[in-house]
C-alpha cells in the first residue's frame, strides 16, 4: 500500500499542527473540499500506518514522548499554589521550588532596587501557566469531551454523596 507524494505531503503537513483541513490545503488538495478530503484521507489504512510511523520517528528524533507531555500537563493541572510559600507565608525563592511547582510557573516579575551598595530584590508577580487549558487538554486526551468540547452528562445511575467526601 503505497502513498502518493500528495498523500505523504498531507501527512507531513498534518503533523505540523494536527489540522487536517489545513494540511489538505497545504498539500495541494482543493480548498473548497479540503475538509471532506482530509476526513477521507485520515480513514485510509495506508495513510494511518504512515502517520503512526512518522509520529514514532519524530518521537525518537526529539526524545519527547506523549507520556512526557501528559506528565507536564499534569503538573500544570494539579499545581497547588500553596507550595510557593513557606510556613510563615513568605514567597519562597525561585531556586528553592521543586521541579513540579516550577513547571506550573510561566514567569516571575522581579524588581531590583539599589540602596547604597545593597541591592534589594522584590518579587512583584508570579504568573501561572493556564491551568484550565492544561486540564482541558488532559480531558480531551482522556476522551472526556463529547466532540463539541463539552463534558457529557453524567449517567443517571451515578450518585454523588457529599457527606462521604
Amino acid at each position: 500500500m503505497k502513498l502518493t507524494p500528495k498523500q505523504k505531503r498531507f501527512v507531513d503537513e498534518y503533523l505540523i499542527d494536527l489540522n487536517a483541513t489545513q494540511a489538505a490545503i497545504r498539500a495541494g488538495y482543493r480548498s473548497n473540499s479540503a475538509r471532506v478530503t482530509a476526513a477521507k484521507l485520515l480513514t485510509k489504512a495506508n495513510i494511518e500506518i504512515y502517520l503512526v510511523q512518522q509520529q514514532k520517528d519524530r518521537e525518537s528524533r526529539t526524545m519527547i514522548t506523549q507520556e512526557m507531555v501528559l506528565k507536564e500537563y499534569g503538573k500544570i493541572s494539579f499545581f497547588d499554589p500553596r507550595k510557593l510559600y513557606d510556613e510563615e507565608g513568605n514567597l519562597q525563592p525561585v531556586h528553592k521550588l521543586d521541579a513540579d511547582v516550577a513547571a506550573a510557573i510561566g514567569g516571575v516579575d522581579v524588581v531590583c532596587r539599589k540602596i547604597g551598595d545593597i541591592e534589594i530584590e522584590i518579587t512583584k508577580k508570579v504568573k501561572f501557566i493556564d491551568k484550565k487549558g492544561a486540564l482541558d487538554s488532559l480531558a480531551k486526551h482522556l476522551g472526556m469531551f463529547d466532540g463539541k468540547g463539552k463534558l457529557p452528562d453524567a449517567p443517571a445511575d451515578i450518585t454523588i454523596n457529599y457527606t462521604d467526601a
